[in-house]
């Protein structure tokens, strides 16, 4: 989806606001609410997408650059750097918003859902930051995001439905770490065969209607129709 100048203006705003919305809660030792997680969850993503699509397209055109031309690699390298750099710095700061939340969280619980939340976006952002990370920082981010990703997914199956939005998403995003990034394509096809069906058997009982949950489902079918592909030679 193309952002437009008004969208990025809207979330970097949006990002701002939950940023100074969040100071103020730490120093009432208080918690986020439901809308105001998902508002800094998603301003924060658009605001970070911004140098993560960059730094995945510049890589792209630098694999696949064939004329020769050093110079305009050599620029090319000097902006894979930069990037990747600011990635690092966001998902640090992101990082440490999250911990301090998740303090709140311990002081003021109220259900499992709000720490599913805080593991699942430090798994993200480990995620991302293991994406980037060199030899000596790779082992230590990894661990993290597998850790934060496991101990979500617990939570989620002994606490909530598998056509919950938090649960599809968990799911989803644990599965790309463990294609992407572990290579262990059995695993991910098999949580996210198991969450689907579970998640689509529970629909059609249901009248609720959650458009985010209808874009999750989609999304972790097409991974499953690839993963079934790699894994069973399907056409």
């Amino acid at each position: 989806m193309i952002r437009t100048g008004l969208d990025l203006d809207l979330y970097d705003f949006a990002y701002t606001y939950t940023t100074l919305l969040i100071e103020r809660k730490q120093k009432k030792n208080e918690n986020l609410d439901k809308e105001e997680q998902q508002l800094f969850m998603k301003s924060a993503k658009e605001k970070f997408n911004l140098f993560r699509a960059s730094w995945k397209n510049l890589l792209d055109f630098e694999q696949n650059e064939t004329d020769g031309n050093f110079i305009k690699m050599e620029k090319i390298t000097r902006e894979i750097s930069k990037l990747k750099k600011k990635i690092k710095e966001f998902s640090e700061q992101m990082l440490k918003k999250v911990d301090s939340l998740e303090k709140n969280n311990s002081m003021d619980i109220e259900d499992e859902t709000n720490s599913i939340f805080y593991l699942k976006l430090k798994a993200d952002y480990y995620r991302y930051l293991a994406e980037i990370s060199n030899e000596d920082d790779f082992p230590v981010v990894l661990n993290e995001a597998k850790t934060n990703y496991e101990n979500a997914y617990r939570l989620c199956q002994d606490n909530i439905l598998p056509q919950d939005a938090l649960y599809l998403s968990v799911v989803l995003n644990y599965t790309l770490f463990l294609y992407f990034i572990l290579d262990d394509t059995r695993l991910a096809f098999g949580i996210a065969d198991k969450c689907y069906k579970s998640a689509i058997s529970n629909l059609l009982m249901s009248n609720d209607k959650d458009p985010d949950v209808d874009v999750l489902i989609k999304r972790i079918e097409e991974n499953l129709t690839i993963w079934k592909i790699e894994l069973f030679d399907i056409d």
